[in-house]
């Protein structure tokens, strides 16, 4: 598929050149040859390939070096290329013995011949992303101590620039990428573009105004010398300072008049006549670095030790490497949600089973086989709390079982397991699952107190029952039936007690029935009406058959 049409021309009147393919070979002027691999990038003169040497076609994960391509008229590239030939080889660092240089280095560079037009190409190292992807433009103000030891090595960079009799006039977060592998904390300054010469033969240039190189660079953080079009090395440092605090602070003091550079001038002169009360917001170093660089003289040279000396504690804080912490991604109802039932396993119980939940009758008339001779009172007790009381309040309890994530744990410190209640190969005695009040719809529950409140036969004699002079208070509209103190050890049957209950009447059988009912809850009331309803349905079943 042919790939889209670039415009002929961008917003600054720049010419673009049209999309090379993937394998197009490029010989410099040094006869070296390189395969384009994959477009990465386009700017505001031309657009960005992956590199590689000789017939090895780059990709993403082994490419080394990069093209820079734009038309011969333009002239941005013209100037970095002449910048690269007179600071940027290797050759040209070898006599350096200041701070480490963090820039690229020129690998090679000519011109290609393309249909009808020229194109000027030039091949650099590659780098990894820019500091702006996660600084993102003030979303995400960088620390005191990332700001202080970026400051070093752009400080250690541009007394390199400085020394060759250049000025950068651009640094920003999105022309400060971070390298790759063992360099991939450390800040590289790329664009050399508007880079300027402020050394002339006949020694430094004057403080003269030139309307054409006015404004020129990134609105933003220009310094009020390259407002007027005229920079020296004190230029770098102020444009420098403006990145910190924008850093910092994730503000700009002349945001809101961006779009009229001669308010934004008026605006940086009002702010750099006000040191220091303008910058109180930022942290001791910075505040001494502005007012460094506010007292220098156009044709000064910095003192680059005492600058750097300023953040040498964040240096040593970080150990000298750049490292951004990127912003927590907002959490969704949903995942909040989430977080808070993993963060209070005490409210919430354990899942039994990953079968779906089911209703509190269903669930209890499904799971839960009733003994005739047994009361059915200890289908819904609590887990016994024993142990936990002795931790004070329940709340204080549930938080001293909870394990370092949040998980509960056991009387013995192991983690809880639904598997825990089961019988063991080893064991004798039968343990019966507990069975959580919320799992079931306990007599706490309003759900199952409203199901029982609508039942038939028995169930309504006891929850709608009057003439109780001893009935507790109501709890939502339903009677609360209080229950015996203390519940006798049911004897074994013998032999007579067998013979004797076998000759109760049936008045006598249906008195001891009200006053087993009498002081069950309306959870067990509705458990037992479900249970004897089967039972009928069973018994018709056998007759039809018979």
């Amino acid at each position: 598929m042919p790939a889209a049409k670039r415009p002929k021309k961008t917003a600054s009147g720049y010419k673009m050149p049209e999309h090379l393919d993937e394998g197009t070979m490029l010989k410099d002027l040094m006869k070296k040859e390189w395969t384009l691999g994959s477009s990465i990038g386009m700017g505001g003169f031309g657009e960005i390939y992956l590199a590689g040497e000789g017939n090895n076609k780059p990709n993403k994960d082994n490419a080394k070096y990069v093209v820079k391509i734009e038309p011969k008229e333009n002239g941005p590239l013209f100037v970095e290329m002449h910048f690269y030939i007179q600071v940027g080889t290797a050759d040209q660092m070898k006599g350096w013995t200041g701070g480490q240089v963090n820039m690229p280095l020129m690998r090679g560079q000519g011109s290609y011949k393309h249909k009808e037009d020229t194109y000027r190409f030039l091949v650099i190292d590659r780098f990894g992303t820019d500091l702006d992807k996660n600084f993102m433009h003030g979303k995400n103000p960088l620390s005191e101590d990332t700001i202080g030891t970026a400051a070093i090595q752009i400080i250690n960079t541009l007394e390199y620039i400085h020394s060759k009799g250049y000025t950068h006039n651009d640094v920003k977060a999105a022309n400060l990428l971070f390298g790759l592998g063992k360099d991939s904390t450390n800040l590289f300054l790329v664009d050399f573009g508007l880079c300027v010469k402020y050394i002339k033969p006949d020694g430094h240039k004057e403080y003269k105004a030139d309307p054409r190189k006015a404004h020129d660079g990134t609105i933003e953080y220009l310094s009020r010398d390259a407002h007027i079009g005229c920079t020296s090395r004190r230029s770098d440092l102020e444009v420098l300072a403006f990145n910190m605090y924008h850093w910092f602070t994730g503000q700009i003091p002349w945001a809101k008049v961006l779009t009229d550079p001669l308010k934004v001038e008026a605006e940086k002169k009002r702010f750099m006549s006000n040191i220091p009360e303008s910058v109180q917001v930022l942290p001791k170093p910075m505040q001494k670095f502005f007012q460094y660089v506010n007292n220098l003289q156009f044709e000064e040279a910095p003192n680059y030790d005492y600058c750097r000396d300023l953040f040498k504690s964040s240096w040593k804080s970080t150990g000298g490497k750049v490292i951004v912490v990127q912003p927590a991604k907002p959490k969704t109802p949903k995942s909040r949600k989430n977080s808070l039932a993993k963060a209070s396993p005490a409210k919430q119980p354990a899942k039994r089973t990953k079968k779906p939940a089911k209703s509190a009758v269903e669930s209890a008339d499904e799971e839960i086989d009733i003994d005739e001779d047994s009361d059915g009172e200890d289908i819904f007790a609590a887990t016994p709390p024993s142990k936990q009381a002795r931790n004070g309040t329940p709340r204080r309890a549930a938080a001293l079982a909870v394990g370092a994530r949040g998980t509960p744990k056991n009387a013995a410190g192991a983690r809880a397991s639904p598997m825990s209640a089961r019988r063991t190969p080893g064991s004798t005695s039968k343990v019966k699952p507990v069975t959580k009040y919320k799992d079931t719809g306990c007599q706490t529950s309003p759900g199952f107190v409203r199901r029982a409140k609508h039942c038939n036969g028995d169930v309504n004699g006891v929850v709608n029952g009057d003439n109780n002079e001893n009935e507790p208070a109501k709890a939502n509209g339903v009677k609360v039936v209080k229950k015996k103190a203390a519940k006798e050890p049911k004897a074994v049957p013998t032999t007579a007690s067998t013979k004797r209950k076998a000759k109760e009447s049936p008045d006598q059988k249906t008195k001891e029935q009200d006053d087993s009912t009498a002081n069950m809850t309306p959870a067990m009331l509705e458990v037992i009406r479900r249970k004897k309803e089967k039972e009928e349905e069973k018994a018709a079943a056998r007759k039809r058959k018979k």
